[in-house]
């Protein structure tokens, strides 16, 4: 994927401006740089937006963050919602964006997040911080990016260039990214859909 900076007025009118993330809304998930980056993209891409599903701690200092910068019009906090109702999300932005930033200051080490399998198996382009066990699934500029933790401009500029690209540049690197998550974790993703519904099933009984 090249990058189109400076022909946006090209692209920018064919291709979905939202960016989802779905994380527990605490300090090493480092949210305050999304909120950064989408306060940086705005000059360029006024109708950008960000919708974050999740809950935790930090909540209430992220709107306020997000008030006191005048991004309420482009980040949005959908609230913890239902597995299933997440994964039809996802499978409703087939090349869109999935943002991750987690940070492992605190000494979080994170593995490979459920969460970027899922989005990728729906076609969706993920851009993360490098962290834990990633790198196992994002190969750079192939099936996504990754970037380096609080790099708020190098983040920036990768959502700039996916969403400076046409749909079909976007449709190809989503396809990579089903492809990869079919050819070497969709095992991984089935074992805990079964463990989720047989936990379930437990507590049901």
């Amino acid at each position: 994927m090249q990058n189109k900076r400076g022909k946006n007025s090209n692209f920018v009118n064919q291709t979905p401006l939202t960016i989802t993330m779905a994380c527990v809304l605490e300090p090493y998930k480092d949210v305050v740089t999304a909120i950064s980056v989408i306060d940086l993209l705005k000059a360029e891409f006024p109708a950008v937006s960000l919708q974050i599903y999740g809950d935790g701690s930090e909540k209430l200092k992220l709107e306020k963050l997000t008030k006191e910068r005048n991004l309420s019009s482009n980040i949005k906090f959908m609230g913890s919602v239902p597995r299933d109702e997440l994964l039809t999300v996802l499978e409703s932005r087939k090349g869109g964006i999935l943002l991750l930033t987690s940070n492992s200051k605190g000494g979080t080490e994170e593995g490979i997040p459920v969460i970027a399998m899922e989005a990728m198996r729906s076609g969706i382009i993920t851009i993360a911080t490098r962290n834990g066990g990633i790198q196992e699934l994002i190969e750079e500029n192939v099936n996504g990016f990754i970037v380096e933790q609080e790099d708020v401009a190098g983040i920036a500029e990768k959502v700039s260039e996916v969403l400076s690209s046409s749909i079909s540049e976007r449709e190809m690197m989503g396809l990579k990214a089903q492809i990869t998550v079919a050819e070497k974790f969709n095992s991984e993703i089935n074992a805990k859909v079964f463990v989720r519904k047989l936990l379930s099933f437990k507590y049901a009984s």
